[in-house]
């Protein structure tokens, strides 16, 4: 039955109430509805009807009856479940939701702060919602497979057959070793794809803020968390979880396919258990019909044998006139005696005559019987030649169904292949971003030794300022004037490095507040993007439903003209929020050529400062810059060694290292340059890591999306496999059915056949004492013949001639008939062989066609996307 018809959505509508559910309040559990709906019937459990109808279930094994299907109690408790598990997600929910918007806010700091996202975010599937198709439909009453009396809804192509279906046979057993193992194995997928909300955790940030320092107090470290190998490790994981669930569905598929060929077989072999009943029934008819003419030969030879006992009463009546007019005694003692032995013969043969007669009845009964029998033989016949046609008509629709199905199947076997190369393919580029931040991860390194070199050098400079130290102790007390002019002018120039770090640090606030807007406009994308999944999903529904339901295309023309037009308000929104992010990040990088430019002002002003400084008090200020030095360049190697996880804040720090390196140290100018160009190389990379990881990204989230469409798909085919399989049971049951009806027919027929045997023999018995008492009279030569009798005999032998040669022309007409219809049958078999052996190829070619279809549509929905 067609799952769009309004009958189907009734029916699941009531029998949802009578699970305890109410399907306009709570529609997204209607899919449990729908898989009850379809349950088989488990193994110690048959299916039995009562006299009034009314459908009733038995146990095999503990003898007890109910009127409810045995499986309702586990699916009521299935939708009990999921509440409360829906329940506890939303309480879940709220709650986080109130500990969040309940927390104290933080002050705004001066430093960056890095938030540490995890892959595992990014790839977990989102929550899916269960449509809402079934809530404007009206209720009637609860169907099923042998749910109650209205069952007729489910299986209206039988209905012109008299033979219970499977639902209603209670001798034969059910065959669960097909319909339960395909539940089994489809019990696992729809587990993993069965309707669960997850509550997705809010982003914490995992570094300290960093304080406001003056620019000559060392900074304290920063503490940054490491995610990218754990991030590389879930995609990975996930990565062979999905080939691992791919490969299930193949083997499923391949189980399916076995399953049909059996189906397959066991069909041929109904066939030919059919051509043989007809066959037995054939030979039943044509020992019949010997009977029948063996019959009539006996019957002929009766009437002959009539025809000489009248005659020899006539030639005894002849001999008594002449003992009448003759003269000797001897003759009349012999005439006597020849009287008396007549007599006594006569009247024997007037017994046997009688008996005879009623034989002869009997016989004329019989083949009045015989002719009934074979007319309703031949009605039969007619009615299961029809039956059979129809039979025969309706298994090729559901051949050419099920080659569709495989067809189906195979598309989308070939469609998980082609999910399995793009996710290999992905899993290679995660490899290649591993590699890469591997390559970095030792530049780091590289780096970090060249800094341990130069703080071994700034230790060896320190040693011997410490000895010059000494010696310069003793020209201090001269220039202390000269100091306290300088000392004037270094305050002037602190407070303008405090006037630039000011600056710098509203700087930094601007670039927070636009990664903040960024982060923004990428949940604001990300939310589009789901919208245009649904929207996706909605228009994939919509497809569906044009497909089956023929009678209602113009509603599913205008439900796609609004899908269309949603995709399209989407596709706006979408390219709005492109251009949004794209003028967010305009901004940003015009903040950041600000915040360059910013430092390079600060550098020169701290060049020429340092330069005053030097002009007025070349050694003081060398031991303090030296000591400043030493502590930035211990900040840096602090920093230097937490930053692994965010290459962009590393980046920052990095900066920050090398302007206060550079302003500070005029003589590691070469070694600053060279960091600053490894500085710009480092953040290149990491744009073109950052590129790739949100392109990886977004095709994993297509792949997920078109996983979850197929495991949909993959469920509503298997409920169709389901049915079907139901179906070819239940006529299996018929075919047995009718295969039990015709052997109690053949034992009858043969019972019929042995006890016409009996009387057939007595008969023969009876014939040959008749034959014996005339080769007695015909020994004692008496002649004489009845031509008036004689003539009526002939006359009636001739009539029973031609009525035996008619039906013998009408028997073989029949024959001629049924042979041509046998011939006909199997031309019709053998074309529609051929048609199909036609059709696979255009079935291929369709659905290679519709594939490449579908992967060019995704791959354009992704360049959208993108």
């Amino acid at each position: 039955m067609d799952k769009g018809s309004p009958e189907y959505k009734d029916a699941v509508r009531e029998y949802a109430r009578t699970l305890g559910l109410d399907p306009d309040k709570e529609p997204q559990y209607l899919w449990i509805v729908e898989e009850a709906l379809t349950a088989p019937v488990p193994e110690d459990w048959e299916q039995g009807e009562s006299d009034d109808g009314t459908i009733y279930y038995f146990n095999v094994n503990t003898e007890e009856s109910v009127w409810e299907h045995p499986m309702d109690k586990h699916y009521s408790a299935m939708i009990n479940t999921k509440r409360a598990e829906d329940k506890a997600a939303a309480a879940s929910k709220n709650s986080t939701a109130a500990t969040f918007n309940s927390a104290p806010k933080s002050t705004p700091v001066k430093s960056a702060v890095v938030e540490e996202f995890d892959m595992e975010d990014l790839d977990e599937p989102k929550p899916f919602k269960a449509s809402i198709k079934a809530s404007t439909t009206t209720v009637t009453k609860p169907v099923g497979f042998g749910k109650d009396s209205q069952s007729w809804l489910l299986d209206d192509d039988d209905d012109d057959l008299d033979v219970p279906s499977l639902s209603k046979a209670t001798t034969v057993l059910p065959k669960p070793s097909v319909v339960n193992s395909i539940k089994k194995t489809c019990d696992a997928t729809k587990a993993g794809a069965s309707v669960v909300m997850v509550s997705k955790p809010s982003p914490t940030s995992t570094i300290t803020p960093v304080p406001a320092t003056p620019p000559f107090q060392p900074r304290p470290s920063l503490s940054v968390t490491t995610a990218g190998s754990s991030s590389s490790t879930s995609a990975t994981s996930q990565n062979s979880g999905q080939g691992d669930k791919i490969e299930k569905l193949e083997k499923q598929v391949d189980a399916l396919t076995g399953e049909v060929l059996q189906l397959k077989k066991e069909r041929e072999a109904a066939e030919k258990a059919e051509r043989v009943a007809k066959a037995a029934l054939n030979k039943e008819i044509d020992t019949l019909q010997r009977g029948k003419e063996q019959a009539e030969v006996e019957a002929k030879e009766s009437n002959y044998l009539r025809m000489k006992v009248i005659e020899l009463k006539a030639k005894v009546a002849a001999l008594e006139a002449k003992s009448k007019h003759g003269d000797g005694e001897p003759t009349k003692a012999a005439s006597s005696a020849v009287t008396a032995e007549l007599t006594a013969k006569t009247q024997e043969l007037g017994v046997k005559c009688i008996e005879f007669d009623a034989t002869c009845k009997e016989l004329a009964a019989k083949e009045h019987e015989m002719t009934q029998l074979q007319a309703k033989l031949g009605h039969l016949q007619a009615d299961h030649e029809r039956v059979m046609a129809k039979k025969d008509h309706e298994w090729a629709l559901k051949v050419k169904e099920h080659s569709i199905e495989v067809e189906d199947l195979k598309e989308q076997l070939l469609m998980r292949q082609a999910t399995n190369i793009t996710l290999q393919h992905s899993t290679g580029e995660l490899d290649r971003l591993k590699k890469k931040c591997t390559d970095q991860e030792e530049e780091m390194r590289v780096v970090h030794a060249n800094l341990q070199a130069q703080t071994a050098t700034i230790a060896d400079l320190r040693a011997s300022l410490e000895a010059k130290d000494k010696v310069m102790t003793m020209q201090m007390d001269s220039e202390v004037k000269k100091r306290i002019a300088l000392d004037a002018d270094l305050r002037l120039a602190r407070d303008q490095v405090s006037d630039l770090e000011r600056r710098h640090d509203e700087n930094e606030r601007t670039t927070l507040h636009l990664t903040r807007e960024n982060h923004d406009l990428e949940l604001r994308l990300q939310r589009v993007g789901d919208e245009l999944q649904r929207t996706k999903g909605l228009l994939d529904d919509a497809g569906t439903r044009a497909k089956a339901m023929e009678d209602s295309e113009r509603k599913a023309a205008e439900e796609k003209r609004l899908a269309e037009r949603e995709l399209k308000s989407t596709q706006d929104s979408l390219q709005s929020a492109l251009q949004d992010l794209d003028d967010a990040q305009n901004m940003v990088k015009r903040q950041q050529e600000q915040h360059v430019h910013a430092q390079s002002k600060m550098q020169l002003d701290m060049e020429e400062l340092r330069r005053d400084k030097e002009r007025g008090s070349v050694q003081t200020i060398e031991v303090q810059a030296l000591k400043k030095e030493i502590e930035s360049l211990n900040i840096d190697i602090a920093r230097l060694r937490d930053v692994k996880a965010t290459v962009d804040f590393d980046m920052r720090n990095l900066k920050q290292a090398m302007s206060l390196e550079s302003s500070q140290l005029m003589q590691c100018k070469a070694q600053l340059e060279e960091f600053v160009r490894k500085d710009f190389m480092e953040k290149q990379r990491f744009d073109l890591l950052s590129n790739e990881k949100g392109a990886v990204e977004k095709k994993v989230m297509a792949l997920e999306a078109q996983l979850q469409t197929m495991r949909s798909e993959h469920r509503t085919e298997t409920d169709k496999y389901l049915y079907r399989m139901r179906e070819l049971e239940s006529l299996n049951a018929r075919y047995e059915y009718d295969m039990s009806r015709a052997e109690e027919k053949f034992v009858t027929a043969e019972k019929w056949r042995l006890k016409e045997m009996g009387r057939v023999e007595q008969r023969d018995a009876d014939i040959l004492d008749l034959k014996e008492e005339v080769g007695r009279l015909k020994a004692r030569n008496i002649d004489g013949e009845n031509h008036h009798i004689i003539n009526e005999l002939r006359t009636t032998s001739k009539v029973l001639e031609s009525q035996v040669k008619e039906l013998k022309l009408q028997l073989h007409d029949e024959e001629t008939a049924k042979r041509q219809l046998e011939k006909h049958w199997t031309m019709e078999m053998e074309q529609v062989k051929a048609q199909l052996a036609g059709q696979i190829p255009q079935l291929a070619a369709a659905a290679t066609q519709r594939y490449q279809s579908s992967v060019s549509s995704k791959l354009f929905n992704v360049g959208v996307y993108c």
